[in-house]
């Protein structure tokens, strides 16, 4: 169903990001061993408080505890997507192998097509669902409103007797007989005039239901639309804080190249930019979580677009094939 594919997906995306919080964290935690042994050394020199030596032991336990917690995180997740899938957590991880996955940026999370029409809500299970309701409630008060008309009914019978057996063929043995009935409710008009009322009433409230529903569903949709534009508009500033942490780490380098800093200096700038390659790894995560959302809300894929759950991980498809069919049919 659309709500399990849509779990699925949600899982699947925050696992890769995940997933890149790992490997991120492992390079952090070694880059922090690292300045922990070039200030260690600068201590024995004299030329380093051992304030800094001890500062450098909290970061890079911290590293380590943070990783730690992703990890169980990722455990999580892996077992949860089992679950969804129909698989078991040993199979999960051959099909989620890194060599077959893509990365948390791979995936492009602005693809909504400008101009969605509403129209696309009639997909919409609950929509589809009242919709029924509605043909339901008005097939009911019809079939009640025919029951105060009268009912005809039309018997024939055929049949004979003879004294004798050569008596059987002739005319004026056999027998005939039609008959007809007309029945009028004139004493259950009360029962079915309550009974139309009843029906009339469901009909009604069918209505009401059904325009609840496309209420609550138009919603649903403006607020995954909201949360969608503003996760991408975070997602994008994020994007921005990462080439920036970029591009201090490349004056950094740079600068340790002439010079001019410290080793541990430019550690520090690179463990900078995995940090913010992280945040970015969760805001896309969000992104693409709130994208699945929407796709949820309206009721299935885009427009132009629909997601494909492979083993190889998940392809939002433009539906080019289904355009030319199309433009066939309208040909």
């Amino acid at each position: 169903s659309l709500r399990i594919t849509s779990e699925i997906a949600q899982n699947y995306f925050a696992l890769k990001a995940t997933q890149k919080q790992i490997a991120n964290l492992e390079k952090i935690h070694a880059l922090y061993s690292d300045i922990t042994q070039i200030v260690t050394k600068k201590e024995e020199l004299g030329i380093a408080s051992k304030s800094l030596i001890h500062q450098a032991g909290i970061e890079q336990n911290s590293a380590e505890v943070s990783l730690l917690e992703v990890k169980t995180n990722e455990k999580i997740l892996t077992y949860k997507l089992a679950v969804l899938v129909g698989v078991t957590p040993e199979e999960i991880g051959d099909i989620l192998k890194p060599a077959k996955q893509k990365n948390i940026f791979d995936y492009n999370s602005g693809i909504v097509p400008v101009g969605l029409k509403s129209d696309v809500l009639k997909r919409r299970p609950d929509i589809i669902a009242a919709e029924y309701e509605i043909d339901a409630a008005l097939y009911d008060k019809s079939a009640q409103f025919k029951e105060f008309f009268p009912s005809f009914n039309l018997t024939a019978r055929i049949g004979g007797g003879a004294t004798s057996l050569g008596d059987v063929m002739k005319d004026s043995t056999n027998i005939k007989d039609i008959r007809g009935g007309v029945t009028v409710p004139i004493f259950s008009v009360g029962q079915l005039l309550a009974e139309y009322k009843i029906s009339k009433s469901k009909a009604k409230i069918a209505v009401l239901d059904y325009e609840k529903t496309v209420l609550t569903a138009l919603q649903d949709c403006e607020s995954q639309l909201v949360r969608y534009i503003n996760s991408l508009a975070i997602e994008n500033n994020s994007k921005a804080s990462l080439q920036a942490s970029k591009n201090i780490l490349q004056i950094d380098q740079n600068k340790k190249r002439l010079g001019i800093i410290a080793k541990e200096d430019v550690k520090k700038s690179e463990i900078a930019a995995l940090m913010s390659e992280n945040q970015m790894a969760q805001r896309k995560s969000e992104t693409l979580s709130n994208l699945v959302a929407l796709h949820k809300a309206i009721g299935g894929g885009f427009e132009n677009y629909e997601m494909h759950f492979e083993k190889d991980g998940v392809q939002f498809v433009e539906k080019k094939n289904q355009s030319k069919n199309d433009q066939k049919k309208s040909q």
